[in-house]
């Protein structure tokens, strides 16, 4: 969900998929520690 910013990841599910379209960018992991996420937008994530 791009609209929680409570530091925790939301899944979403089949039965509550959003209806606007698919997210867009490029996949980030989250657990990745090396670099920063994209803050700016909405995007994908791996390793969920």
């Amino acid at each position: 969900m791009c609209d929680v910013s409570d530091g925790y990841l939301h899944p979403v599910f089949p039965g509550d998929a959003p209806t606007s379209g698919p997210a867009t960018g490029d996949p980030h992991n989250p657990y990745d520690w090396s670099g920063s996420l994209p803050h700016d937008d909405c995007g994908r994530i791996t390793r969920s």
